[in-house]
């Protein structure tokens, strides 16, 4: 199992825009589903996200 943590550069609001929330979402959805990703937690915030996550068979 994994934890990750990104944050924009400079710490810039980028994820208060739902486009671009929608889009990182489409991303996690498709790592699930052609990827074998196991998303456990996530957390989106203005500007970082934290994800708590496995891949298939590990």
């Amino acid at each position: 199992m994994y934890f990750t943590s990104f944050a924009t550069v400079n710490w810039i609001d980028v994820f208060v825009r739902e486009i671009y929330c929608d889009e990182l979402v489409n991303s996690l959805r498709y790592c699930i589903k052609e990827k074998g990703m196991l998303l456990y937690a996530w957390s989106i915030m203005p500007s970082y996200v934290h994800l708590i996550f496995n891949i298939a068979g590990f």
